[in-house]
């Protein structure tokens, strides 16, 4: 068996809305398996038990933002983190980018682009 294309690959999102957590998980399910968090809080309490190859972060979450809980993913990991958020100005992108994410998808996104994204990662 080995390194064969099973979901054998963790994927971590996390989101404040539970809709997009459902796309999500729908979109992936069959390629990866798929944890989810509804919070920053709750993503980083999840790493160490989880070990997700990476993270799909939402930005605009109440307490804790995207950014903050990818910084402290970051400072304690090396997992890829890519920002999936409705802030789409080139500005957000490139702070979001200059801050510890790794790549990027505006919202909506297609689902083949998503794949494609993790892809280069995992």
């Amino acid at each position: 068996m080995g390194n064969s294309e099973t979901p054998s690959k963790k994927i971590l999102c996390v989101d404040d809305e539970p809709l997009n957590l459902a796309i999500l998980e729908a979109q992936l399910e069959d390629y990866y398996e798929i944890y989810t968090a509804d919070s920053g809080k709750e993503g980083l309490e999840m790493l160490a038990t989880v070990k997700p190859d990476i993270v799909l972060m939402d930005w605009m979450m109440p307490g804790m933002d995207g950014l903050q809980a990818t910084s402290l993913i970051k400072h304690q990991s090396d997992i890829p983190v890519i920002m999936i958020s409705a802030k789409a100005s080139p500005s957000d992108i490139q702070y979001a980018l200059n801050h510890g994410v790794d790549d990027y998808l505006t919202k909506p996104f297609d689902e083949d682009d998503l794949v494609a994204v993790i892809k280069k990662y995992i």
